[in-house]
């Protein structure tokens, strides 16, 4: 075990590649060649919006109704996967500017670049360890765009590791036979948080994206387990006569919270921008990230879909924020969906703080021991989700604005900035399609807010 602690603490070299000249529109290459096959990193971004998010999402399409649920949640889906694909296609125009005199040798995101902009050396570039997005801002936008850049990812990430924890203890409670309501919090023992702090500390010991991919891959087949008790559920209620009782078309109640809350949860749900760039930066060469990105935003985009109007057909107004705590008390179906979410969640909990890891153990590893960086930001999620009385706080407040920024407002501006810093003349339909993915998420953040 000391051996292999020590081997974790020595910090992981860059595999060099040769950057081949690209034409517009083939795939973006990574700034350091990884070890991610296609399929690998289509379970990583999959699995990235099938988490926490997705139980979430009836209690959303209950906030504006079935009909606008129904279309408004696979164009969420839709925008973000352009999101991540406007960030991949910035890296791809810097990178053409050093193709231009053929192939060369790199072990970074834009190392020739020290050669065509005078104002910022390799030396002085500021490496954060949160993707090639991050880079591509500040050579665009200098420091603060950097800065904006890495708090919108660390609250992101951050805020969905909050979330996490803040349901798995009240789902530990009900499953030990004690009665937690959603709405009222839970009083965890320090025995709870003592174990759960164990074992998110131990599946945080996986430090590459190919090791969580296994992880994330199991997380996937667990959530069907939550889906099956769902329609199980609903075959129930279609036996009553209860089923879509109270299944309202369209729900407007005035300039209220509804719509915002609706595009808070919705935007967390597919909140994959900075898996996807982590994931896009760890693939084999020559793996196609385009692909990767449809089929995991396709994927999640239907399921998401079909799981909240079921949810909210199945509850109607009586749907909570956690969809699982809809489920008769003390039920074996409670019982084995309840254990479910709290493996997967567990189990899963590295890959969302994994560009948190990185972010930290780039400042401190010299200081500290990675092992115990990682334990310690473990620690200290579970001490703010103790403390924070709604799971949709953790949304409302951190993981909307975060996300939207990071994963709608600024990659359509970095794309279009990349072009013109790259004098490369984009498509004249991405720019109206740049004002509205911009509109959309400012839009978003002011509804949210008010």
């Amino acid at each position: 075990v000391s051996a292999w602690l020590q081997r974790q603490q020595q910090p992981q070299q860059p595999r060099k590649r040769t950057v081949v000249k690209q034409t517009i529109g083939s795939p973006a290459m990574a700034d350091e060649c990884g070890d991610l096959t296609q399929f690998q990193a289509t379970v990583n971004i999959l699995k990235s919006m099938i988490g926490l998010g997705l139980l979430n999402l009836p209690l959303a399409a209950k906030e504006i109704g079935w009909l606008p649920a129904c279309v408004g949640t696979p164009a969420l889906a839709w925008l973000s996967a352009k999101g991540v694909l406007y960030a991949v296609e910035a890296n791809k125009r810097l990178n053409s500017i050093d193709q231009k005199d053929g192939p060369t040798e790199t072990t970074g995101l834009i190392q020739d670049l020290e050669d065509s902009v005078t104002t910022l050396t390799l030396s002085s570039r500021f490496e954060t360890g949160l993707g090639s997005f991050d880079g591509v801002v500040r050579v665009l936008f200098g420091l603060p765009g950097q800065a904006l850049c890495t708090f919108c990812i660390l609250v992101c990430q951050s805020g969905t590791a909050i979330a996490y924890v803040a349901v798995i203890i009240p789902s530990i409670l009900d499953i030990s036979g004690r009665t937690v309501s959603d709405e009222e919090g839970s009083s965890p023992s320090w025995t709870l948080l003592l174990g759960l702090w164990l074992a998110l500390s131990v599946v945080s010991l996986l430090r590459s994206l190919r090791e969580v991919a296994v992880i994330s891959f199991i997380g996937l087949l667990t959530y069907l387990l939550v889906f099956a008790a769902l329609v199980v559920e609903s075959v129930h209620r279609m036996g009553e006569g209860t089923f879509a009782q109270h299944f309202e078309m369209i729900r407007w109640d005035g300039p209220g919270p509804g719509w915002g809350n609706w595009f808070g949860i919705s935007v967390f749900a597919f909140g994959a921008f900075p898996i996807a760039v982590a994931v896009n930066d760890d693939l084999e060469e020559g793996t196609d990230i385009y692909s990767a990105v449809r089929w995991s935003f396709g994927i999640a985009g239907l399921f998401c879909t079909v799981f909240a109007l079921v949810g909210y057909a199945c509850y109607g107004d009586e749907t909570k924020r956690v969809i699982h705590f809809n489920f008769p008390e003390d039920s074996l179906l409670r019982k084995v969906s309840l254990i479910a979410l709290v493996v997967v969640l567990v189990f899963t909990y590295v890959l969302q703080m994994n560009p948190v890891f990185k972010f930290s153990e780039g400042y401190l590893r010299q200081y500290i021991h990675i092992y115990y960086i990682r334990t310690i930001i473990v620690a200290l999620t579970i001490a703010i989700a103790v403390v924070l009385p709604h799971v949709v706080m953790a949304i409302q407040v951190a993981e909307s604005l975060s996300t939207a920024t990071i994963g709608l407002i600024m990659p359509p501006v970095v794309y279009l900035a990349a072009c013109r810093f790259a004098h490369h003349q984009a498509h004249i339909l991405e720019y109206p399609l740049a004002v509205a993915v911009v509109g959309i998420g400012i839009l978003g953040c002011w509804r949210s807010l008010i």
